[in-house]
């Protein structure tokens, strides 16, 4: 899921469109999910398991695609514990 908080929604969406991408969007420009998550610096990765528990959060930018990324998101939820970064 990915949250966004542009203040062009229809931009935002056009772009999701052409990027063909697969997952969920939601457009909160009144940072209503923005404070329910704490978000404090932008933009914050939030992992959230199947039942909804929060299981880690990364403050500021993170390239996901990295190994690191990977290692990083496998160990928190292998561990079962809450983790910040």
């Amino acid at each position: 899921m990915r949250v966004s908080t542009d203040d062009y929604a229809d931009k935002a969406q056009a772009a999701l469109a052409e990027s063909n991408a697969t997952i969920t969007h939601f457009i909160d420009q009144d940072l209503v999910l923005e404070r329910m998550l704490g978000a404090s610096t932008l933009p914050p990765t939030v992992l959230v398991d199947a039942d909804g528990r929060v299981f880690g959060r990364v403050r500021g930018a993170r390239e996901w695609d990295s190994r690191a990324a990977l290692d990083y998101i496998h160990a928190t939820f292998r561990h079962g514990a809450p983790a910040s970064k």
